[in-house]
């Protein structure tokens, strides 16, 4: 009734939004629900998808989790370096995730399945929403 966990649980003494915010809430919450949406996974995937083409390393890594950004900004270099591994990422990047078999969906995590059935394999794409209300890239 408190909005604090059960005695027994080893962060009592936080309220949910606290553990959230500190990462130790587990997918799904009330606190995370009331969060307002500010940009889609499908708008963060639009965003991401038009970096890459722009070749602006900075914005395409901003679009993935904080914890990423730096290692993602490391390996887009390289692939946007060499104009080959560009047109095959880009080729490999459908032009909209809308409509793409969304095999797991919350308000905390989305994600996104792209069959290719020429090739059979699919390829998974999973959003993160944060405290800001912002979906980011977790793993592509």
């Amino acid at each position: 009734r408190m909005g604090l966990a059960h005695d027994k649980f080893p962060f009592r003494m936080y309220t949910e939004k606290e553990l959230v915010e500190k990462g130790l809430w587990p997918v799904e919450s009330d606190y995370y629900n009331s969060i307002p949406t500010r940009t889609t996974p499908e708008e963060t995937y639009a965003i991401f998808r038009q970096a890459l083409i722009d070749g602006d390393l900075g914005k395409a890594a901003e679009c993935f989790i904080e914890e990423k950004q730096e290692e993602i900004y490391d390996g887009l270099r390289d692939v946007l370096n060499d104009a080959g591994l560009k047109s095959q990422m880009l080729k490999d990047l459908p032009e909209k995730i809308e409509g793409i078999d969304t095999f797991k969906k919350g308000s905390v995590y989305y994600e996104y399945s792209i069959i290719r059935e020429e090739k059979k394999w699919a390829q998974t794409m999973t959003f993160i929403k944060n405290l800001n209300g912002d979906w980011k890239i977790e793993d592509l």
